[in-house]
C-alpha cells in the first residue's frame, strides 16, 4: 500500500492512513507482530511526512520504528522501515545519520539474497558517495543498481539509480550525458505515472537547461515540476523550485524580481532543509541573494527583500503555474 500512495503522490493520505494505523494497533507485551506492525505505521508515516516538508517532525517517527525492528530482529521489516529514515534525515542535512542508516540496509543486504533491497541500498550508498563528490564510485554504484533493477524489471528503483547518474554527469559537467539520463528518468517516470519522479526529473532537466544558458526550456521545466509539486503537496520542493525560479529570473535580467522570491524562500521554515549535494535550501538562496546585493542602491534591494517576505506562498505559486497556463 505504501508504494501505491507512493507513486500516486497521495502524500497527504499517506500520512492519514499510517498515523491512524498507529493508534488502531493495539499492544500486548507478547505480541510481536503487532509490534512490527506498528513499528512499520511509524517509518511509513515518517516516509510520507518527509514528503510533505515535514521531516522534522516525521524523524523521530521513523527512528523509533526502526529501533522496534532491530529490537525484534526483524532485517527485511527494518529495511523498509530505513526508507523513511534516510529520506528524513537526507531532507533535515543529517549527513552522519543517513550515511548510517544507508549503510546499515547495505549490510542487511548482505544478510539475505533480496535482490530489491540490493539495488536500493546501492542507490541509497550511490548518493552518500555523490554528495562526498567522489563522483567515479558513486556512478559505479548507481550503475550496478541500474542493472540489478533492470534485470528484475523494477522501474522505480531503475530510476532512483538514473536520477544520480544524471547527478554524476552534471557535476562533472557533462551536461549532454545528464541531459540523457534525466531524459530516461522522465521517460520511465511518465510510464509507470510516478509523480514525484515527473516532478524531480523535470526540476533536474531545467538544471542541465539552466547550465546550458537555455533560460526559457528550463522555466519550463521547473514549471512543470513546480505544478505537480503543488499538486501532491511536496513542500521542501516547492520551496526549492522557488530558488529556482530565482536563478531564471537573475538570468532573464529580473533581478529585482529574483530578490522578491529569495525574500520568501529564505523566511518559510522549509528552507531549513536540504538540496541535494548542495547543502540546505537557505544557503543556496543566502548565497543568490549575495550576489544580487550589488546590483541595487540599498534602499531599492531592502524594499525588494520585505516584498518577499511579505508575499504568501501558495499565492505565488499560484501566479507563476497560472502564467504558464496562459501562455
Amino acid at each position: 500500500i505504501r508504494l501505491v500512495y507512493a507513486v500516486r503522490g497521495w502524500n497527504y493520505a499517506g500520512v492519514e492512513i499510517f498515523a491512524e494505523a498507529v493508534e488502531a494497533i493495539v499492544l500486548a507485551p507478547d505480541d510481536e507482530e503487532a509490534q512490527v506492525l506498528r513499528a512499520m505505521a511509524l517509518a511509513y508515516q515518517a516516509y510520507f511526512m518527509a514528503w510533505l516538508g515535514l521531516a522534522e517532525q516525521g524523524i523521530d517517527l521513523a527512528r523509533q520504528g526502526a529501533e522496534i525492528l532491530r529490537r525484534l530482529n526483524r532485517p527485511e521489516d527494518l529495511a523498509l522501515a530505513l526508507d523513511g529514515l534516510t529520506l528524513c534525515a537526507r531532507y533535515l542535512n543529517l549527513h552522519v545519520e543517513f550515511e548510517k542508516a544507508s549503510r546499515e540496509l547495505l549490510q542487511l543486504t548482505k544478510e539475505n539474497d533480496n535482490q530489491w533491497l540490493k539495488s536500493f541500498s546501492l542507490f541509497l550508498i550511490s548518493t552518500v558517495v555523490a554528495e562526498q563528490r567522489d563522483y567515479v564510485e558513486a556512478r559505479r554504484l548507481a550503475e550496478q543498481s541500474l542493472r540489478i533493477s533492470e534485470d528484475r524489471g523494477d522501474s522505480i528503483i531503475s530510476l532512483y539509480a538514473l536520477s544520480v547518474l544524471g547527478a554524476v554527469a552534471f557535476n562533472l559537467g557533462d551536461y549532454g550525458r545528464a541531459k540523457e539520463y534525466y531524459l530516461r528518468f522522465l521517460s520511465t517516470s511518465e510510464k509507470v505515472g510516478y509523480r514525484w519522479g515527473i516532478e524531480n526529473s523535470s526540476k533536474y532537466l531545467g538544471h542541465v537547461a539552466l547550465a546550458m544558458n537555455e533560460v526559457e526550456e528550463a522555466e519550463g521545466y521547473f514549471h512543470q515540476s513546480l505544478r505537480i509539486a503543488e499538486e501532491i503537496g511536496l513542500g521542501r520542493d516547492t520551496i526549492n523550485l522557488l530558488y529556482e525560479f530565482a536563478r531564471v529570473r537573475v538570468a532573464q535580467d529580473r533581478k529585482e524580481r529574483a530578490v522578491e522570491l529569495l525574500g520568501l524562500v529564505l523566511g518559510h521554515p522549509a528552507s531549513r532543509q536540504a538540496r541535494f549535494g548542495e547543502g540546505r535550501i537557505q544557503d543556496s538562496a543566502q548565497s543568490l541573494l549575495d550576489k544580487l546585493v550589488e546590483e541595487f542602491p540599498p534602499d531599492t534591494y531592502d524594499a525588494a527583500v520585505e516584498r518577499g517576505k511579505a508575499l504568501e506562498l501558495d499565492e505565488v505559486v499560484a501566479v507563476l503555474i497560472g502564467a504558464r497556463i496562459l501562455g
